[in-house]
């Protein structure tokens, strides 16, 4: 009887205060509701910024100019790069948006002129052929890599490898096209770009209108702070600058701001 009792009067209480108890359960559902959205959205924005990431790893480093700066990156920065005992690789960049043509279809692409360390540092797979090596580098080769979008907006459903494409008015040879990646790394979204030489991108391409970067790997996780601090030391040597010059460029790690201290 005490729990029929009991629902009576809290009937009766519901009654009486109507609009308070409508009021009350508004409030609720809607504090509710707000803690999901909010939720969601932190989810939404973590999963995009992991689909933005997850090309490459946690210990990767990106070494990019300062805005303005006279100084310019180059593979010789590269080269004084990989002497640091905490890298484990290291692959200049070169990249720039000019045009790709097959004898059917022109548009306009993001080439990305580097050298072979870039397919494992952003870990790319192939849905056929493979990447260029460092001999093709060296002798300056005119072969391309494409992304998947790119090899179908150019080839459809036809396998690419061994046709020929212009890039910048230069023809190249299709060598191997990467699988499906998603997301980007800056300003690249690897499945629309193309891969070739950084040799050849320098040389025949793009020359002076392209804009040069690094990409690094530390050995490990832990390794990321000191490699950070020996690759500002050995790029600050590489370009002559004085103890009291800031830096010609920026250093960050994949959750970091840059680390560009003066």
């Amino acid at each position: 009887m005490g729990i029929f009792k009991t629902a009576k009067t809290a009937i009766a209480a519901l009654r009486a205060n109507g609009l308070r108890s409508v009021l009350m359960a508004l409030g609720v559902i809607i504090g509710a509701a707000t803690i999901v959205l909010v939720v969601a959205i932190g989810l939404g924005a973590r999963a995009s910024i992991d689909e933005q990431y997850s090309n490459m790893s946690v210990t990767t480093i990106f070494v990019n100019p300062v805005q303005n700066s006279a100084s310019e990156l180059s593979a010789e920065d590269a080269e004084a790069i990989a002497a640091v005992p905490t890298v484990a690789a290291v692959a200049p960049q070169l990249t720039g948006r000019v045009a790709i043509a097959t004898d059917a279809i022109t548009s306009q692409t993001m080439v990305v002129g580097t050298t072979p360390a870039y397919s494992d540092i952003a870990a790319l797979g192939f849905a056929s052929g493979g990447f260029f090596t460092a001999e093709q580098v060296d002798r300056r080769e005119r072969v391309v890599v494409l992304g998947p979008t790119a090899a179908e907006d150019l080839f459809g459903a036809d396998d690419p490898i061994g046709r020929t494409v212009r890039i910048a008015g230069k023809s190249l040879e299709v060598i191997g096209v990467t699988t499906a990646k998603g997301g980007s790394i800056g300003p690249i979204t690897l499945d629309d770009s193309v891969f070739v030489p950084y040799t050849t991108a320098e040389r025949s391409l793009l020359g002076t209108t392209g804009k040069a970067s690094l990409n690094a790997q530390a050995t490990t996780i832990e390794d990321v702070p000191v490699a950070i601090d020996a690759i500002t030391l050995a790029l600050r040597d590489a370009h002559h600058l004085r103890s009291d010059e800031g830096n010609d460029f920026t250093v960050r790690d994949m959750g970091s701001s840059d680390r560009a201290a003066s």
